[in-house]
């Protein structure tokens, strides 16, 4: 329903044009933005961002659940955090939901493809106008970041992919020491 969707939509929206007023500011990226399932997403962002294009960033499900894994490795030892403790988390609630209270790595999993994974979750048509593709396979190569910027006019420079992660591990960090018991 229209009426369950737009609200985060229409947030988006605001933070999107917050930021476009912000003093040299011309360009934002709105990013891991679900399109394509609810039907009229693209039309309402089309609305209020005429110039707006969309980039699927393509990656094959095996590749990202690898990456996942690595990745909350590292956010469990930065927060400082257990699995089961994740699993607890209230963001977890309809994992555990259907999947029991106690965490598993194939539950984890299962959960994964069926929802942030799910291959419906990004549904942009590569070949439609202002709708563009880049292959995210390979990350050692650079060839997603040197794709990116072709579309998005900016010259080539070296990308500090450690320190890009970094920040997403530090907001894990942070998180754990106000997270006491996570539930």
């Amino acid at each position: 329903e229209r009426e369950e969707w737009v609200p985060y939509y229409e947030l988006l929206i605001e933070f999107t044009k917050r930021a476009c007023a912000l003093p040299a500011k011309k360009n934002v990226a709105v990013t891991f933005l679900v399109l394509g399932i609810f039907g009229g997403e693209k039309e309402l962002l089309k609305s209020h961002f005429p110039n707006m294009q969309f980039i699927n960033v393509k990656v094959e499900r095996d590749e990202l659940l690898r990456r996942f894994w690595i990745r909350h490795e590292k956010m469990k030892e930065e927060a400082g955090f257990t699995d089961q403790q994740y699993w607890d988390y209230h963001e977890m609630d309809e994992a555990r939901a259907e999947y029991g209270p106690e965490f598993s790595k194939e539950k984890m999993t299962k959960f994964l493809e069926k929802t942030v994974y799910h291959p419906r979750m990004i549904d942009i048509p590569s070949g439609e106008k202002d709708c563009f593709e880049i292959d995210n396979n390979d990350m050692e190569s650079d060839t997603p970041f040197k794709q990116l910027n072709a579309l998005a006019g900016l010259p080539w420079e070296k990308v500090d992919k450690e320190a890009i992660a970094q920040v997403n591990y530090n907001r894990y960090r942070d998180m754990g020491a106000g997270q006491e018991g996570a539930k």
